[in-house]
């Protein structure tokens, strides 16, 4: 019998993990891989503010938005297996560079013209969607480049490391965004995000990352196109879970993002309480990111979707009964919290058992999958809570959602995962 005592262990387990962490930090590449993607992600969720702004500013209304905001979308759906195809073809460093310079440009280009009071619909979707298909293209190859860069068996906490960063970006973007609104114009705020993509283009170029293969050995483009589907049918546990969040995000996200700020207006008189709520999602994100680099469950999917049936839910059903600001704040936060895990463990999952050279095209079709139907969803769900009411529109979602998460649980190859 041990005579350590469960305090004793927890405070082990704890100092352990900030010592993997601070490996994980003090070696070269992550660190360089780390510090370029957390200063463009948070200039980029300086972006949807400043942009709003700027159109509303300028006489835009909600269909301006609306038209930037699909703009935004269409992209990442068109360009999303081509740019896991290169990722996975040529070097991902040089694709990770390339993608943010012409990003970096894009950005510069909007604030210039925002500055200049030259601000056209059209032309402001354009450099939008420019700045869109780039992340089709580095996104998959920065995937690819944590399992590269992360030294053996610290595979597990970088992802959690990385996805902590998101979290933290998305929640802190948005108020550093009205922060800096206060004394800098749209224009300039968005410049300043084209400047972190410079930065990010810097870190990335420093990165050791591995040569491609020769041209001679690379097989035509248009069958790497088709290589993450390939891999997908010897993966039936990973075909079974890009269904299922594709749709999870039909149901949940559409319902949760369209609906959601109305029943806060009805609640409080004005939908001001919704960004107290997408606070409490992202504290919860960033929890459940950080719980995901430190558990070490056995099962990895099967944790992550059992906390997905339990706690997502709750989150559109608190909605759907117009409970108090308290009560959503705190399903909001437990919905973070569930989705924030998941992304961590089912990215640990994809990278312990996919082969590095087929990383950035798997990831692909995981995004593609995974969102395909989001934009269906977005266009749907009003008209469909007109028809059948907001509340029963949400609980039904709701109920959907859940089961979509469920449905991996019921699957043999999915249960039979084991962390190596």
């Amino acid at each position: 019998m041990s005579d350590t005592s469960p305090a004793e262990a927890g405070s082990q387990h704890r100092s352990a993990g900030r010592a993997q962490t601070r490996a994980l930090l003090s070696h070269g590449p992550v660190r360089l891989l780390f510090g370029a993607r957390s200063v463009s992600l948070l200039g980029d969720f300086l972006v949807p503010v400043a942009l709003a702004t700027a159109l509303l500013q300028n006489g835009g209304g909600p269909t301006d938005l609306g038209l930037v905001l699909a703009a935004r979308s269409v992209p990442g759906v068109v360009f999303l297996l081509l740019g896991g195809a290169v990722g996975d073809r040529l070097s991902r460093r040089h694709v990770m560079v390339v993608a943010e310079s012409v990003a970096c440009l894009s950005q510069l280009a909007l604030g210039v013209v925002i500055l200049t009071g030259r601000l056209s619909v059209p032309l402001v979707a354009a450099l939008v969607a420019v700045r869109a298909t780039t992340s089709a293209f580095f996104n998959p190859a920065a995937t690819g480049a944590i399992a590269d860069v992360t030294p053996s068996g610290l595979l597990q906490r970088a992802y959690g490391l990385f996805g902590t960063a998101a979290t933290a970006a998305e929640l802190l973007g948005p108020a550093v965004a009205g922060g800096l609104l206060i004394w800098l114009s749209p224009g300039c705020v968005i410049i300043a995000d084209g400047m972190t993509f410079a930065v990010s283009a810097a870190l990335v170029w420093r990165l050791p990352l591995s040569r491609p293969r020769p041209s001679a050995e690379r097989p035509p483009l248009r069958r790497e196109l088709l290589g993450g589907f390939v891999h997908l049918r010897r993966e039936r546990w990973l075909g079974v879970l890009i269904l299922s969040a594709c749709a999870f995000q039909f149901f949940f996200i559409t319902s949760l993002d369209v609906l959601g700020p109305s029943v806060i207006a009805d609640i409080m008189g004005t939908a001001a309480g919704w960004s107290v709520l997408m606070v409490a999602f992202g504290i919860g994100a960033t929890a459940g990111s950080l719980l995901g680099m430190q558990w070490r469950v056995r099962q990895p999917l099967v944790a992550a979707c059992t906390a997905m049936v339990c706690l997502s839910g709750p989150a559109l059903v608190a909605l759907a009964l117009e409970a108090p600001l308290w009560m959503l704040a705190v399903s909001q936060m437990g919905a973070g919290l569930a989705m924030g895990l998941f992304n961590v463990l089912e990215q640990y999952t994809i990278a312990e058992r996919v082969p590095t050279e087929l990383m950035a095209r798997v990831d692909s079709v995981n995004r593609l999958g995974s969102s395909v139907l989001r934009p269906a969803g977005m266009a749907m769900v009003g008209p469909v809570a007109g028809l059948l009411g907001t509340g029963h529109t949400l609980l039904l979602a709701a109920a959907a959602a859940t089961i979509a998460m469920a449905v991996p649980l019921a699957v043999s190859d999915v249960r039979a995962l084991r962390r190596r």
